[in-house]
């Protein structure tokens, strides 16, 4: 999922980029959560990201959320001038929990902006903090009914014991999928359970319409909107495992955008205590040219240099 690309792409001080939903064809995924499966590069650099997104994007017939719509060559439209670029910044993207840091490094990223022709100013999205809630309720129960298919007869993995149907599905299932996998199943199909899908599923596809909603108003007055990628710095691996609900509160800044299926990109904006933080830049549908274009220009007026950072083991 594309929010596995830019907050990645973030800690690791590289470039990611969420392609608009249906430009980059998901035929051979493993599907997750269908509404918010994308797939999206990740490279060194914009230059590097926008090749390979002029590679894998085009309609294909395999995937029926694929779009007949060619939108151009990105990495040529790299070099393109820009100008009168209006910026809003997302102030619900700097909210409770964002490190204090992490804030005041992409807000000298947003500063920058000037330096490329752009102007800036804050603005609001109010219905973004209700994102995190809608998205994990939809996607746990897109996931629960999409991995349904692994019964250990079909697809993938089979226990190894001879019994009836039941049995196998079951130690099948037990045995192959891990422990958050088995989590967001049993969430997922909670939430579709008679009685319940009207309360959790129905309402969080509502409360999608309402996101989806305040972006269409926010750009028609702006051409980017901008936030941090995430509100933490990296972590170890391993080192929230124990606290889901803390895991699932890192996505605040791009699980609005999956919601959305809007084109976003990550780019490195600044160093804090040696780890990498990644500004995100967000466009409307089909704008990802101009996304791509911007974060170009950005990217170079930054002119950043990281070096890779050794951590000793413990």
């Amino acid at each position: 999922m594309a929010v596995s690309v830019r907050q990645p792409a973030s800690f690791c001080g590289v470039v990611g980029f969420k392609p608009s939903y249906g430009l980059v064809s998901r035929y051979g995924l493993i599907a997750y959560a269908c509404s918010l499966d994308q797939i999206g590069p990740i490279g060194k650099n914009v230059r590097d990201v926008a090749i390979l997104f002029d590679v894998i994007k085009g309609y294909d017939k395999h995937d029926s959320t694929s779009l007949n719509f060619d939108i151009g060559s990105a990495s040529a439209n790299l070099f393109n001038e820009i100008k009168d670029i209006r910026v809003g910044v997302v102030k619900e993207f700097f909210g409770e929990g964002t490190d204090e840091r992490i804030e005041s490094t992409v807000w000298n990223a947003v500063k920058r902006l000037e330096s490329i022709g752009c102007k800036y100013e804050i603005t609001s999205l109010p219905y973004l903090e209700y994102a995190i809630p809608a998205y994990y309720i939809i996607a746990m129960s897109e996931a629960s009914s999409n991995l349904a298919r692994y019964d250990g007869v079909r697809y993938g993995y089979r226990a190894d014991i001879e019994s009836d149907w039941n049995d196998v599905f079951s130690k099948t299932r037990q045995e192959g999928f891990g422990l958050e996998v088995k989590r967001r199943i049993l969430l997922g199909t909670f939430a579709l359970t008679a009685g319940y899908i009207d309360q959790y599923y129905l309402k969080a596809l509502q409360v999608r319409k309402l996101i989806q909603d305040d972006f269409k108003k926010a750009f028609k007055k702006y051409d980017i909107l901008v936030g941090p990628t995430s509100p933490v710095l990296p972590f170890k691996i391993g080192e929230k495992i124990s606290d889901p609900l803390e895991m699932y509160r890192i996505d605040v800044d791009t699980v609005p955008v999956n919601l959305a299926g809007l084109p976003a990109i990550s780019l490195p904006c600044g160093v804090v205590s040696g780890l990498p933080v990644g500004v995100q830049l967000i466009a409307d549908f089909k704008d990802d040219l101009k996304l791509l274009n911007i974060a170009y220009k950005l990217e170079r007026e930054l002119n950043l240099k990281l070096k890779p950072r050794v951590v000793a083991g413990d």
